[in-house]
């Protein structure tokens, strides 16, 4: 399979280092915060809402990204699913008394919390969101946060 291709428009924002030619008929999308699913929950609506700022006010998100936002933002409420549960654990283990003797088990909420956490690292790579990903990307004129600059994923509203 080998890497995945890295957008046009990420190589034209690095300077297209290698010199290789541009796709000349590449689909340019509508740039712009796609509309928000119904099915989504609360939570993941409020998310939709504050990423989708975050990422249009950088100038990197375009109506086409929905399925890839909708899939960050379901993962993201996973992943906070699993951080209140390990947050109203005093210890991420616990201890059971078997015929051998006493046994130290780990509650599964901080193994599933890990493993969402893996795929939500992942998406946010691939949105920009992180500071290796924004390392290198030149951000377009106007591209200042826009209204979604001061949004914490994790605030309601």
């Amino acid at each position: 399979m080998g890497r995945t291709r890295t957008p046009t428009a990420l190589r034209v924002l690095r300077g297209n280092p290698q010199h290789r030619p541009l796709p000349k008929a590449e689909p340019k999308p509508q740039r712009g915060v796609p509309p928000c699913p119904s099915r989504l929950s609360p939570s993941e609506r409020r998310a939709w809402r504050g990423f989708g700022e975050l990422l249009d006010g950088m100038g990197v998100l375009t109506v086409a990204d929905a399925p890839q936002l909708a899939l960050l933002v379901c993962v993201w409420a996973e992943w906070r699913g699993w951080d209140d549960a390990c947050r109203k654990r005093e210890s991420p283990t616990y201890e059971q008394r078997t015929e051998r003797g006493l046994i130290i088990r780990p509650y599964p909420e901080f193994a599933l919390r890990a493993e969402a956490g893996k795929r939500l690292r992942a998406l946010l790579a691939d949105m920009g969101l992180n500071p290796s990903a924004r390392a290198r990307v030149t951000a377009l004129p106007g591209g200042d946060g826009g209204e979604g600059a001061g949004w914490e994923p994790g605030r309601k509203g």
